[in-house]
């Protein structure tokens, strides 16, 4: 086992000293589907080859072969980069999150050197919101969500588009901030309200694909074409709209 060091930026942020390890987004060289997780598993961010090993066999097994994929066919990142000593809030959460997305540009190599190529160069045009892998430890019924949430994106790749799976509420927030934010007249506020959902969009950070440019400035005009966007989404079980 050897545990990755972190970049110097890293000593700037709040969850140092005690986060384990620095887990660089993992990206194949064709990845088919994107997946956006909250934060390395112990394995990961331990670089434990037996943990990572087994975390390879239960996603092939669960979540990918029945759809026809393999685990190189995911490009894997993360909000947080290291696995924190306990979870951040407030705060500390949005500035750990923010200092992260410096890498966002970047990727690692086999041997965790970042190199270019990350997640803002991978034409990502679609996403679908599901439970984080880790939730299903202690609910086990909530696979079944992830494995739709990937056999819908398995069906996205053979329409041609480049998907991204974002587990867990923290994922959504990141890329679509507004889903937790702003109440419609058909749909609540909360992330369990949001799992099995899909959407087609720009990226980064989930912008809502729109004819007109709305300056970041007027957060009223923001926040109502969002609310369009929102209205405009499609649940899981429509996929006749594809």
């Amino acid at each position: 086992m050897s545990v990755r060091n972190h970049p110097r930026p890293c000593f700037q942020c709040p969850l140092q000293p005690g986060s384990i390890g620095f887990v660089a987004d993992s990206v194949p060289e064709s990845p088919k589907i994107w997946v956006l997780k909250y934060h390395p598993t112990s394995g990961e961010g331990e670089n434990d080859a037996e943990k990572l090993e087994s975390m390879r066999h239960f996603w092939e097994r669960d979540y990918l072969i029945p759809n026809g994929l393999k685990f190189d066919d995911l490009a894997i990142c993360h909000v947080l980069r290291c696995r924190p000593k306990r979870e951040p809030t407030g705060k500390v959460k949005k500035n750990a999150e923010n200092i992260c997305r410096q890498y966002d540009a970047q990727s690692g190599d086999c041997a965790g050197k970042l190199r270019m190529g990350g997640i803002h160069g991978g034409k990502i045009d679609s996403f679908v919101i599901t439970f984080d892998h880790l939730d299903c430890i202690d609910v086990p019924s909530r696979k079944l969500f992830v494995r739709r949430a990937f056999a819908l994106s398995a069906l996205l790749v053979e329409k041609g588009h480049t998907p991204m799976v974002l587990m867990g509420k923290e994922a959504a927030q990141l890329i679509y901030p507004s889903l937790f934010v702003t109440r419609t007249r058909d749909r609540e506020a909360g992330f369990k309200s949001w799992v099995g959902h899909y959407w087609f969009g720009g990226f980064p950070f989930g912008k809502p694909e729109e004819k007109r440019q709305v300056a970041e400035s007027n957060l009223v005009h923001i926040k109502m074409a969002q609310e369009e966007a929102i209205k405009k989404l499609t649940t899981k079980y429509r996929l006749n709209d594809l």
